[in-house]
């Protein structure tokens, strides 16, 4: 009825027949056959297509025995006309016939869509504790627009930035970086959507993250939290954020260029950051500089960007005080470190130290004003979560790009958190003796597939898998490893053993 209206009123627009059925997305006949009716010849003809349904009422009782089945669930006519078919063989009419006879149903009430998704108010999170990420798209006058925003979510402070081709992984870290420079910290969990850009899978909370964003996370300590599979509300802080771009932004501007855009769009984000939030009824500029900014986390220098500078990364011993030497001053590292070693490097006047293995920044201390002196960090010798988190990373950056590697450390992390780094010093062990690559592959399946969690398991798993392991040799006592460290023996003629015999038996035959 309504599309009848709105073709009526076209109708007395003066609108043709074809301009109709463009603005309406409608067949040039359909449209012809309702300008020729008024609306008592419109209610009869929904009047008998209706009738024309009702072939199927034989099945009524069946029918609604699926739509039970599945409550909560779309349940498609071309499925239920195929279940039908299957199990009667010829039907009494077409499957647009059962279209015609389940909207009947509908409208009568017989089907309904049932109370919907349960929802509760969100709990106000603290400040800093999270960002969400999602991207969106534009069509524009220069062509295609691709965007990404970012929303710290109690503060409702947003990042925006936009380029002219489809995101990368590595567009995506640079654009994060941005944000979290935009900010001047970073939060401590991350809110994504399943792109393919970020992460591999999701399993069960078990993410599998791509190779570069893995490093990444690992390198500026932040968590994440991936939504379900076709589940948007459940980040709609940045979903609302994506449609307030769309709509305030790109709806009502044309552009000269692509850096016009770029530049239109930072000033209107200052505008926008500036106005009341509809779910706080605070400002987001106000709320952040004064709340949120000074609980984020401060970003750590990236290997992630162009201009990274390694050269200047010099290694340097820890002594057993978890020090290093710089410049006739000790700097601390966490106590992991203690006796190997690290790279380090002086920059904008400080010192910072990285793990030489992952390139993970570990330790960061403004530089000292003088030789002699030692500067610690209380941190890297009390916080043993923290030692542990460079354990995990440097544990994930051994087999980068793998999935099943980082769901099975991740479930290690999880459950045996109290002993994660002897079971990382077991995997470290396993994987220095250089394993094969195809073996371990099947036996992480394994491991995921049976649920087996523990470092011995991926062991076993590989072992049965017909992998070697290298075997520590027995120790055998010194005393046995040479002749000459058995006692001697006496050896005797056969002339001896003889006579003893000879003489024992003539003593018997005189005691007899």
């Amino acid at each position: 009825m309504k599309q009848y209206i709105a073709l009526k009123q076209a109708q007395r627009q003066g609108l043709t027949v074809s301009a109709v059925a463009v603005k309406l997305g409608r067949d040039r006949k359909t449209v012809r056959k309702y300008f020729r009716m008024d609306k008592d010849d419109f209610i009869r003809q929904l009047e008998r297509m209706a009738e024309r349904g009702k072939a199927f009422t034989v099945y009524r009782d069946e029918i609604l025995g699926i739509y039970r089945d599945h409550e909560g669930r779309n349940v498609f006519s071309a499925a239920i006309y195929d279940y039908l078919h299957e199990h009667h063989g010829e039907l009494p009419g077409s499957e647009r016939t059962l279209r015609n006879y389940l909207a009947w149903l509908k409208a009568s009430g017989a089907v309904g869509r049932g109370p919907g998704r349960e929802y509760r108010p969100v709990e106000q999170l603290p400040y800093g504790r999270q960002a969400q990420i999602d991207f969106g798209q534009e069509p524009t006058n220069l062509g295609k627009v691709y965007f990404v925003v970012v929303v710290l979510s109690r503060s409702r402070y947003r990042y925006t930035a936009a380029q002219g081709k489809p995101f990368t992984t590595d567009d995506v870290i640079g654009h994060l970086l941005d944000a979290f420079e935009f900010y001047g910290g970073v939060p401590e969990e991350l809110v994504l959507d399943q792109d393919r850009t970020m992460l591999v899978s999701e399993s069960l909370g078990a993410l599998a993250t791509t190779k570069a964003f893995t490093d990444f996370v690992a390198e500026q300590g932040f968590k994440l939290w991936a939504c379900r599979a076709a589940d948007p509300e459940s980040k709609g802080k940045v979903e609302n954020a994506v449609k307030f771009v769309k709509s305030n932004f790109f709806s009502s501007r044309t552009f000269e260029d692509f850096d016009r855009l770029k530049a239109d769009l930072r000033s209107w984000l200052g505008r926008a950051n500036a106005r009341i939030s509809q779910a706080t009824r605070l400002m987001p500029l106000a709320d952040f500089e004064a709340h949120e900014k000074p609980c984020l986390r401060p970003l750590r220098a990236s290997i992630f960007r162009p201009d990274a500078d390694f050269d200047d990364r010099e290694p340097r011993k820890v002594d057993p005080k978890s020090l290093v030497s710089v410049n006739g001053s000790r700097y601390s590292v966490p106590s992991l470190y203690r006796g190997g070693e690290v790279l380090v490097a002086r920059r904008d006047g400080m010192v910072r130290a990285f793990d030489p293995k992952s390139g993970l920044e570990i330790a960061v201390h403004a530089e000292a004003s003088g030789p002699g002196t030692v500067v610690t960090d209380p941190r890297h010798y009390r916080d043993r979560a923290a030692v542990s988190e460079v354990i995990k990373a440097r544990l994930l950056a051994r087999l980068p790009g793998n999935p099943a590697w980082t769901a099975f450390v991740e479930g290690i992390w999880t459950t045996y958190r109290r002993y994660f780094r002897e079971h990382a010093a077991r995997l470290e062990k396993f994987l220095d003796a250089k394993p094969d690559a195809e073996k371990l592959g099947r036996a992480l399946a394994l491991c995921l597939d049976k649920g087996l969690g523990h470092a011995q398991d991926l062991l076993d798993a590989y072992a049965a898998q017909g992998g070697v392991l290298e075997a520590k040799p027995r120790p055998v006592p010194r005393a046995m490893t040479t002749r000459a460290a058995l006692p001697p023996v006496e050896t005797r003629s056969l002339d001896a053993y003889q006579k003893a015999l000879d003489d024992a038996s003539r003593g018997n035959e005189g005691e007899a």
